[in-house]
């Protein structure tokens, strides 16, 4: 046997269950409605809103006030689903963050043609996301070498993701979120690359408790060790993250 990490499976696998549950529908990201929410009696509702529990938030933005949260998540949905949903930010404990390692974009030539070879873009579903403590992420915005950030084949702007961030890289108090959460690093990075296709290119992404409200999305990826979804809490969570 590994550690847990080393039983990471990629994919969005979603089970009868799941429908049940969570109203999607099989084989895909869809639910209800933004505001779907499940139902209590036989869901174990503080289990399927995760409250206690540490995850990942892939969040697409951060905003003043509700309504605003609620048109962004309105406006980007992928494809015929709903990606996001909207909770506040007072419901979460901020713990990390994590930063995209990898590029969004490499440059690939094509096959040899008549009039010459023609390089595409290749978008990466699978970004490879580190975990930093707070302190590391402070060093890391001041780190002069990155400065090559955001172009094709380099790593998103590191600075641009974490702007919604305090300057102490703090958890903002007050404001909303349009914000999908994951119970792995697996789930939450193949997240972060459908969302690039949606138009979300650099979310940010941090690790956090819920202390309260609404559903926000858990049961979506795959279960680490066994086939279908995760629509339960994995015992040493954390180490999945």
């Amino acid at each position: 046997m590994g550690t847990p990490r080393q039983h990471r499976r990629s994919g969005l696998l979603l089970s009868v269950a799941a429908v049940a549950i969570l109203g999607f529908v099989s084989g895909t990201l869809v639910h209800a409605s933004p505001d779907a929410q499940p139902d209590a009696q036989g869901a174990h509702l503080q289990g399927v809103q995760g409250i206690g529990e540490s995850m990942i938030l892939v969040i697409a933005g951060v905003f003043e006030t509700q309504a605003e949260a609620e048109a962004f998540r309105d406006t980007h949905p992928f494809g015929d689903s709903a990606g996001y949903f909207v909770d506040a930010t007072d419901n979460y404990r901020f713990r990390r963050v994590y930063r995209q390692e990898s590029p969004s974009y490499v440059s690939i030539a094509c096959p040899e043609q008549e009039d010459g070879p023609k390089p595409f873009h290749l978008l990466e579903d699978h970004p490879n996301l580190q975990r930093l403590a707070p302190s590391e992420a402070r060093a890391m915005l001041n780190d002069e070498s990155r400065s090559n950030c955001g172009v094709l084949g380099e790593v998103p702007c590191f600075a641009d993701s974490v702007a919604p961030l305090s300057a102490q890289i703090r958890w903002p108090h007050g404001r909303w979120l349009a914000v999908s959460a994951f119970r792995t690093l697996d789930g939450a990075s193949e997240f972060v690359g459908l969302g690039r296709r949606a138009g979300v290119e650099n979310p940010l992404v941090v690790q956090a408790v819920k202390l309260n409200g609404p559903y926000v999305g858990l049961g979506m990826e795959s279960h680490p060790l066994e086939p279908g979804p995760l629509t339960e809490p994995l015992e040493q969570q954390e180490s999945y993250q």
